[in-house]
């Protein structure tokens, strides 16, 4: 029996649109040399019992069986992904900014997913780039990419993901403090407070006018001392 190269597993709309699980699975079948003529079988095979349901309703009162490979996977595609209406892609297109907390890298997919069903043709690029400086959320990068000179949609995202890098990591270095240090100056004690209570108060009251501020310093300078 011959082994076969990894697995195709059933179709599940929750996980995947049907055009990725289509392209696995004719990868799938090219790896391991599936016939023609055994595509349609496997195909009814693979896809699971609700989807073959669902394939059988669309295509009666034809048997899937008979029928070809390209008309059982149109009939899904159809089903799964109707035509979108241009216009209303191209609203939803254009009314996505980068959302607060969202990466540079995280926004350039999701436009790009959007995009796909806008039918831009020959302008996908001027149309990515122009909804991608427009819709960015850093006043100082949108300027950046304003000043450039034929700028393009990959070079903006270069740029962009440049500066947010730099932004961050400027950001890290600049907030950076020794909490030893901080806490130990911010916990010690105020020798010269009228309000000082303790011991250390009793103690200094104890002591003749001159020499109590100097016990004062002396502590204090001792404690400062074996920070």
């Amino acid at each position: 029996m011959a082994m076969h190269v990894g697995r195709v597993e059933e179709y599940n709309e929750s996980k995947e649109d049907f055009e990725s699980y289509l392209e696995r699975l004719e990868q799938w079948m090219l790896a391991n040399d599936v016939s023609d003529e055994k595509k349609v079988c496997t195909f009814l095979s693979v896809i699971g019992a609700d989807t073959y349901r669902l394939l059988k309703n669309l295509v009666s009162p034809r048997v899937p069986s008979t029928m070809g490979f390209a008309a059982l996977t149109g009939a899904l595609s159809a089903h799964y992904k109707p035509t979108p209406v241009v216009i209303a892609e191209r609203f939803r297109f254009q009314k996505r900014n980068q959302k607060e907390g969202e990466a540079v890298s995280d926004y350039v997919v999701a436009l790009k997913q959007l995009s796909a069903t806008c039918d831009f043709g020959q302008y996908l690029d001027e149309a990515l780039r122009d909804r991608f400086v427009s819709g960015l959320r850093s006043d100082a990068v949108q300027r950046k990419l304003l000043s450039e000179k034929d700028l393009t949609f990959p070079r903006a995202c270069e740029i962009a993901v440049s500066m947010e890098l730099a932004s961050k990591n400027t950001m890290e270095f600049s907030g950076r403090q020794d909490p030893h240090h901080v806490n130990a100056l911010t916990n010690a004690p105020n020798f010269f407070n009228k309000g000082w209570k303790g011991q250390n108060r009793q103690e200094v009251n104890c002591c003749p006018p001159v020499v109590k501020y100097r016990s004062a310093c002396y502590r204090a300078s001792s404690w400062l001392t074996n920070i």
